[in-house]
């Protein structure tokens, strides 16, 4: 009995790094406009409607594991910024094609072909 709680706890501890990515909650429905400007600069985009929701929907399916580490690489960052109907702005940071953060500071390591996938999204949506 004691062997069967003990793994239903683990499972409960478990349950929220495998199944959530931690960004926030995105509802595209409630979504005004996106919109994304690189770090350097050089880059910016904007976005409305479907193309707003393609963001929210690549967003959402990412596969995500925390990152307890330090982010220090260098490289280019995509500052996404999401503005819903009450004029309320959320800013996510994906970088470097490994890594994203939420406002909130939580970082996260993304699977590399997924990450790569963001700016293919962007040149599509752009033309």
């Amino acid at each position: 009995m004691k062997r069967i709680l003990i793994m239903i706890l683990a499972i409960a501890i478990c349950l929220p790094v495998l199944s959530g990515c931690g960004l926030p909650n995105l509802d595209g429905s409630s979504i005004k406009s996106i919109s994304v400007t690189s770090s350097p600069e050089g880059y910016e985009y904007s976005f409305k409607g479907a193309d707003a929701q393609a963001i929210v929907d690549y967003l959402e399916s990412l596969h995500l594991t925390p990152f307890s580490g330090i982010n220090s690489e260098d490289g280019m960052a995509w500052v996404i910024s999401i503005e819903d109907k009450n004029g309320k702005i959320t800013t996510v940071y994906h970088s470097c094609n490994k890594y994203i953060m939420a406002e909130d500071g939580s970082l996260y390591e993304m699977i590399f072909e997924e990450a790569n996938r963001f700016s293919t999204l962007l040149h599509e949506l752009d033309n």
